[in-house]
């Protein structure tokens, strides 16, 4: 998992047991080092080594490398601005779907695809999808078996290797969040496209029954959309997260879907074969009526990032005043917060990130203390 200091403090969600892996880039370890409430593994990648010439990574390109050097075979990758809401454990539990079927999670952006049908040609000359058959995916969220998709991981990482310049615009030609967000989806959809072409044959060894949760491979992308949050202050509205789906939760209402309008023996055929090796599959059903009984699991803090360091800066929009000059809450009225996540997580946040700031160690940092002092006044008029 890639983290911020303050999720670190609070990721560990009600009966969560996942161990973690934080990937820092350059000198930041040094400042990490503080920040010892929950006990972890810190990766630190350094930018240059000595006898050794490494190409220059910027933003995106570090993120697949993250997931490469992960101590762990199955990994759930956040971003440093995403929070789980919902213990996310038992999404490689045994049996669990749809990991164990497929060992590739993605989930949903708000765009349908603007890739080039250059990149299709490009990839191997494979037939271009339907532009309806898929939203476009996010890359703040991924879950890996890196045994089974380590082919799917190496081909991501040549593509953000040379991201910057090439795919990047492929993939997305200037559209909405250009950056490497189609690069994870893309390479499995580009592999199993050449393996139906009959030029790609996909190494098995690796799955071997024991060799990890699952032995079958495919790929799963959330199909219920981000939902955005955000709250008023002034009479102005700010976006503040998108809401992602519990993919366990997603996979039960399309399997539902699906049973409806299928025989049972066929609705099976389709878990195995089609369903989760075909990114168009679901358009030959028709219009899926999909009904969602459970929570959402992350929070993807995009729209203002939860840096509390900037809380001293009066035009950062994490924290606002009404007309009164009092504190708004971050996510807005605290019913919606408890009937949405079943808990107060917005205080769990606060305060789980005063547990980080007003650390003793930090002292000799004044700003930190500043911000320390300012995160304990706002949390005694909202929170306490």
């Amino acid at each position: 998992m890639a983290t911020s200091p303050t999720d670190t403090a609070v990721l560990p969600t009600p009966r969560c047991q996942a161990p973690m892996d934080q990937t820092v880039q350059g000198g930041g370890v040094a400042f990490l080092r503080h920040f010892t409430l929950r006990p972890r593994r810190v990766i630190l990648r350094v930018d240059k080594w000595v006898g050794i010439s490494v190409p220059t990574f910027e933003r995106f390109q570090w993120k697949v490398l993250s997931i490469l050097v992960s101590s762990f075979q199955n990994v759930l990758f956040l971003d440093a601005d995403c929070l789980p809401i919902l213990n996310p454990d038992t999404i490689f539990h045994q049996g669990s779907e749809p990991f164990t079927s497929a060992g590739l999670i993605t989930w949903p952006d708000f765009w349908t695809s603007t890739a080039s049908p250059l990149f299709y040609k490009v990839a191997g000359d494979i037939d271009i999808p339907p532009i309806t058959s898929r939203a476009t995916s996010e890359s703040g969220i991924l879950v890996y078996d890196k045994a089974r998709h380590a082919d799917t991981l190496l081909l991501a990482a040549y593509y953000n290797y040379n991201g910057p310049k090439h795919y990047y615009p492929l993939l997305s030609q200037h559209g909405a969040g250009e950056g490497d967000k189609e690069t994870f989806l893309q390479a499995a959809l580009v592999l199993e496209a050449l393996r139906q072409k009959g030029v790609y044959q996909q190494p098995t060894a690796w799955m071997r029954s024991g060799a990890g949760v699952g032995v079958k491979k495919g790929y799963y992308d959330v199909k219920k959309p981000p939902v955005v949050h955000g709250r008023s202050a002034r009479g102005k509205w700010t976006g503040m997260f998108l809401l992602q789906m519990d993919p366990m939760e997603d996979y039960r209402a399309v399997m539902a879907a699906i049973n409806k309008v299928s025989k049972r023996d066929e609705a099976e055929a389709i878990v195995i074969e089609d369903f989760l090796t075909n990114s168009t599959f679901l358009d030959t059903l028709g219009d899926l009526k999909l009904e969602y009984h459970g929570h959402s699991m992350f929070f993807h803090h995009s729209g203002v990032k939860p840096d509390f360091t900037r809380i001293l800066d009066e035009k950062w929009s994490l924290v606002k005043t009404d007309e009164a000059g009092r504190y708004v809450r971050m996510w807005g009225h605290i019913g919606w917060v408890i009937d949405t996540l079943g808990r107060d997580v917005e205080k769990l946040l606060w305060e789980d990130s005063m547990q980080v700031y007003c650390q003793e160690d930090l002292a000799q940092f004044k700003r930190l203390q500043d911000v320390c002092a300012k995160m304990r006044v706002i949390h005694d008029q909202l929170y306490a």
